[in-house]
């Protein structure tokens, strides 16, 4: 069977269906490329990398340039249905994924950017690490009924996304692609130029695309910046300039430190 791959666009936290999913097309045709990623994970900076793998022209504009055998849905839950659908079409899909405090920041961020919020990011993120405020999830797509969203806060959100990487349908399986932000972003972003080649390389190879050295370079030059979250927080390990004290044992009480662990990077440094 012919292998699809489905690009989720981290624009909001819908719950999308299966139905949905089968609907996702360009011209008639299925796409072909995807990624799954929680909202403030960086998600705009691999949707550039492919972009600039994608494209033929030296351009850096995903809105206006983005490819069309490249779907456009949202983020994408795990759910039974949703995997199914997946695993039914071999799709082949990028799970990127981003340290969980810096995942924080950035959230407080977007949170004191749209509701104009005076406070400072350290005291908004404090808050939100167990607390919905108003942030609702819809259970089903479009619901006008109020009985069909749930409110959750930051540490909920890990629930319906982590299986993606838990599950033993996906754990092991070849069609799933794990990629950091923090090796993505370069020294521009605050990471190193070795790591982010290596990422880029793997990223290429996974999706099957010729790599050359010019492209490559041209990519290592654009790729990093122009994202709403990040228009302040320019750097990885921003939590270490708002982290209190009391941040590392609210995250530690409501379990997030096990996730911390479990997606490979230290505790509390």
């Amino acid at each position: 069977m012919q292998k699809h791959l489905y690009v989720l666009l981290s624009i909001a936290m819908l719950s999308l269906t299966a139905t949905d999913l089968n609907k996702c097309s360009v011209n008639n045709k299925r796409p072909q490329y995807s990624f799954i990623s929680m909202p403030c994970s960086g998600s705009y900076q691999l949707m550039r990398c492919i972009l600039l793998l994608e494209s033929s022209k030296e351009t850096t504009n995903v809105q206006e340039n983005w490819p069309n055998r490249v779907g456009n849905t949202q983020h994408l839950i795990f759910n039974k249905k949703n995997s199914d659908f997946l695993l039914k079409n071999q799709t082949k899909i990028i799970v990127n994924i981003r340290h969980p405090y810096d995942r924080l920041i950035s959230y407080a961020k977007v949170w004191k950017d749209r509701k104009k919020d005076p406070r400072s990011l350290s005291k908004i993120a404090y808050q939100l690490i167990d607390k919905s405020y108003g942030y609702y999830f819809p259970l089903e797509k479009n619901s006008k009924d109020l009985d069909n969203y749930k409110a959750i806060n930051f540490c909920e959100q890990y629930d319906y996304y982590m299986p993606w990487i838990r599950d033993p349908q996906w754990l092991h399986n070849t069609n799933l692609l794990i990629i950091r932000f923090e090796n993505l972003v370069g020294p521009k972003g605050g990471g190193n130029l070795e790591t982010q080649v290596a990422e880029i390389k793997k990223i290429a190879r996974f999706l099957e695309i010729p790599l050359s050295e010019k492209r490559l370079a041209f990519i290592i030059e654009n790729l990093w910046g122009n994202t709403f979250s990040f228009k302040k927080n320019k750097k990885v390990k921003q939590w270490k300039n708002y982290f209190t004290q009391e941040h590392y044992l609210k995250l530690k009480e409501t379990g997030v430190d096990l996730i911390v662990s479990e997606l490979g990077y230290p505790i509390n440094i």
